[in-house]
C-alpha cells in the first residue's frame, strides 16, 4: 500500500515538503525543491530572491 502524502493530509496549507537531490547529481551542485500551498510558495520565493540578490562576497 503506497502511504499517504503529507500535503494530502493539509487542511490549513501550512504543509512545506523540502528535499534535495544535489548529492544524487552532483556533490558540489546544490540543487533543491520545495512542495507547499502557492502562497507559502511565493513568500520563501520572496526570501530566497532577497537571500541571493544580496549575498555577500564571502558566502558566494
Amino acid at each position: 500500500e503506497v502511504p499517504t502524502s503529507f500535503l494530502s493530509l493539509d487542511t490549513e496549507g501550512r504543509v512545506i515538503r523540502l528535499d534535495s537531490f544535489s548529492k544524487v547529481l552532483a556533490s558540489g551542485l546544490r540543487i533543491g525543491l520545495i512542495t507547499a500551498a502557492t502562497p507559502l510558495v511565493a513568500s520563501i520565493e520572496l526570501h530566497m530572491q532577497s537571500s541571493h540578490l544580496h549575498a555577500s562576497t564571502l558566502s558566494q
